[in-house]
């Protein structure tokens, strides 16, 4: 279980890397805005607390969490990570298409450690973690030059 959960942290760290520099128009360019740490020092803090810890929890808690276990009473997993990933990617459409397409392994990978971890535990530590290394670049980007 561990082994398995390091495995899926590493290939989800891997992907938000290349993601992230995928999206850039060129190496550590100038990033999507949704991708941008807010300038004032209030707003920081809060776009660090809303998506580092309080998105991460509230999505899981719900979607591989609550909407997880109902689905998985009646259908298989295969059919109940698909049910629960779809209303996930299409509530980052918001962000923009790309963002969403970007989430796709995200979303697989998620719904596999929630199956394979037993519990919404696994699911939830590789979100904070996601999201907590995407605050992260945004906090280095800007002292690398990019806008």
């Amino acid at each position: 279980m561990v082994a398995a959960l390091a495995a899926l942290l590493l290939g989800w760290v891997a992907l938000m890397m290349a993601a992230f520099s995928w999206l850039g128009a060129e190496p550590l360019g100038k990033l999507p805005r949704v991708l941008m740490m807010p300038s004032g020092t209030g707003q920081a803090v809060f776009h660090v607390v809303l998506i580092a810890v309080l998105a991460p929890i509230g999505e899981e808690l719900f979607f591989r969490g609550w909407l997880w276990t109902a689905l998985r009473r009646s259908w298989g997993p295969a059919a109940t990570l698909i049910c629960t990933s779809l209303p996930w990617l299409l509530m980052h459409f918001a962000d923009g298409t790309w963002r969403a397409l970007v989430l796709v392994p995200a979303a697989i990978l998620l719904g596999l450690a929630r199956h394979y971890g037993g519990s919404v535990r696994a699911s939830l530590i590789l979100h904070l973690v996601n999201n907590g290394t995407a605050i992260g670049l945004q906090i280095v980007t800007p002292l690398f030059g990019a806008d």
